[in-house]
């Protein structure tokens, strides 16, 4: 009877102690699958996700994608539905992005097209190993991709379709944790009309 009692009680202590782990505990990027938040206010429905590494090769392969390749820093890529009931304007020059205390604005379409063109028609591109790493990569390819999904540096939605498409982040932390993302929208006539404020895991 004591031996089981005995042998009841070490198995106790072990799985106290496997769920015990000293230090702060982070969930690896490729392992992640995060949630979609969706905010409706004044006529307006935002949709947003964070997409991460495996999402991001799920969807677009190794060869020819910008997402996994960029070098300039860690890329945060993420995923915008927008709807309005009437004709709304959004700039991403106006967008804030606020992580580990650093604000900064999203990485632009055609400063994203720039870099990736300059990565693979220079053959000196020291900064990304020059163009032999990317030897089966085609330009026109990666250019085609970033049109398709990257969210154009100024947008005028009409009322009704919904509008996708990525939003491009560069952070120099490796670190995970909580990004808050404020996204205002605008008549055409200028005027700020509304700000969309999402708190996103990454």
């Amino acid at each position: 009877m004591r031996t089981m009692l005995a042998m009841l009680f070490a198995a106790f202590l072990l799985t106290l102690l496997a769920g015990c782990t000293p230090g702060e505990q982070t969930v690896k990027e490729s392992y992640s699958r995060s949630s979609v938040t969706t905010l409706h206010e004044k006529g307006i429905t935002i949709s947003a996700q964070h997409l991460d590494s495996k999402m991001l090769y799920d969807r677009f392969g190794s060869r020819n994608n910008p997402f996994l390749e960029y070098r300039e820093s860690r890329l945060i890529v993420i995923d915008f539905t927008l709807r309005a009931e009437y004709e709304v304007r959004l700039r991403i020059s106006k967008v804030v992005f606020d992580y580990l205390g650093t604000t900064s604005r999203p990485v632009s379409r055609v400063d994203f097209s720039q870099y990736w063109e300059q990565s693979l028609r220079n053959p000196g591109a020291a900064t990304t190993g020059g163009r032999r790493r990317y030897r089966d990569w085609s330009y026109s390819s990666v250019l085609s991709v970033i049109n398709e999904n990257v969210l154009p540096d100024s947008l005028d939605m009409l009322p009704g379709p919904a509008y996708s498409g990525f939003m491009l982040f560069g952070v120099g932390e490796r670190k995970y944790g909580t990004a808050r993302v404020t996204v205002p929208l605008y008549a055409v006539s200028g005027r700020k009309i509304h700000e969309f404020v999402f708190l996103i895991d990454i």
